[in-house]
């Protein structure tokens, strides 16, 4: 197959790892892949993006959003129309095209009628992450999200052949929104580079944290990924846990206010901002922490807590991520609703030895290795692209 993956960027996120696995590893399986996408940030994504075959505007369209109604819908509709002109020339090389994030699959609906369309789908067409808190107090923004869906549904109609869901619980989402099936294949871990056996004293000592009790949150800094919460939590446990240290990790619009936060609660000894890292710091960090928390909302799936347990450390989870649904079925996490009280509770359980944390992490690393590889997740999806090939010369030929 000649295969094109569009996404609107690659920088250090969930689907981003996806597409970068995916086109590595179709390209060793013999198949033709490109990458089109509008900016690529190589400083913090894994060594795997740097060999793959990327198609770029000669000017990068850079993601700028703050949130507003203009600049969402501003940016919405500058990057649709630059991933569209990526493709005007280039597409004719290929005769497979995976869309990525929004707006990637709008842009390329009008390729449906020269080859099959696949949709790649981390999330429904929704207020994420910037826009959610606009979402909730404009009502202006609420009638043209309205009006969006309505669109969203005609163009996955009209201009998607087969729909990727990354997880059980997204995969119901689309069934909700768009009355359609879509085939489920969980994204993966790097098993082999997580795995690495890291000493946890040394890698404490890397980030002097060698006489803490370290709480590690990986995450974009919005409002749905609960960086506050994780903070809160701190400000419970400290009476109890004068060496907690909470770790956070990650940038974003939020990184002010929970600034702010820490330093109302007078938390600035307790709480450390790592900012945006590349994958070996990660890697360290979680072997320098003895708990990862993920208390994060509207998560369709989430790869932290599986890459954490492969590292060895057990994860606080909300049960409303899409991750919680498959360590709650191998018992591999302490799942919560989230909220400070059962953060602080669940810290607690694990501290006092009342969680069998060896366990959860044998259980948890036999489940990844077994079932969650970029090997076996590319594929299920190469299967899925090749049907859909076959499909569409049977139909249009």
């Amino acid at each position: 197959m000649r295969v094109v993956l569009v996404h609107p960027h690659i920088f250090a996120g969930g689907a981003e790892k996806a597409v970068v696995y995916l086109s590595q590893n179709l390209r060793r399986m013999g198949h033709v892949v490109s990458v089109a996408t509008l900016s690529k940030d190589f400083s913090k994504i894994p060594f795997a993006s740097r060999d793959i075959d990327y198609i770029t505007p000669e000017v990068e369209v850079l993601p700028s959003n703050d949130g507003t109604l203009a600049s969402t819908v501003s940016m919405a509709a500058r990057e649709a129309k630059a991933m569209r002109e990526l493709l005007t020339d280039a597409w004719i090389k290929f005769d497979v095209c995976v869309a990525g994030n929004f707006p990637a699959y709008w842009s390329t609906s009008y390729l449906s009628s020269h080859m099959p369309v696949v949709w790649l789908c981390s999330e429904v067409l929704g207020p994420y992450g910037v826009t959610k808190d606009t979402y909730e107090r404009s009502p202006v923004f609420r009638a043209l999200f309205k009006a969006a869906v309505v669109i969203d549904k005609r163009v996955v109609k009209k201009g998607v052949h087969e729909i990727v869901a990354c997880s059980d619980f997204l995969g119901a989402m689309v069934k909700e929104r768009y009355r359609r099936n879509a085939h489920v294949a969980y994204t993966g871990v790097d098993y082999d580079y997580f795995n690495e056996g890291i000493d946890k004293a040394k890698a404490k000592k890397k980030f002097d944290l060698d006489k803490s009790y370290v709480l590690l949150h990986v995450g974009f800094m919005v409002k749905r990924k609960n960086q506050i919460l994780s903070i809160r939590a701190v400000k419970r446990l400290l009476r109890e846990m004068p060496d907690l240290k909470l770790v956070l990790v990650g940038g974003g619009p939020l990184e002010t206010v929970l600034k702010e936060e820490v330093n109302r609660l007078g938390l600035d000894d307790h709480v450390i901002f790592m900012g945006s890292v590349d994958e070996e710091t990660l890697r360290a960090l979680y072997y320098a922490c003895d708990i990862n928390l993920y208390p994060t909302e509207d998560q369709t799936f989430g790869l932290v807590p599986f890459e954490a347990i492969v590292c060895g450390r057990v994860s606080v989870i909300s049960g409303c991520a899409g991750a919680a649904r498959l360590l709650k079925d191998v018992d591999a996490a302490v799942i919560v609703n989230p909220a400070v009280e059962e953060i602080v509770a669940a810290v607690r359980r694990i501290r006092r030895e009342q969680v069998d944390v060896e366990g959860m992490v044998k259980r948890g690393k036999r489940f990844v290795g077994g079932c969650l590889t970029w090997d076996a997740y590319s594929k299920v999806v190469a299967g899925i692209l090749e049907k859909a090939r076959i499909h569409f010369l049977a139909v249009n030929h």
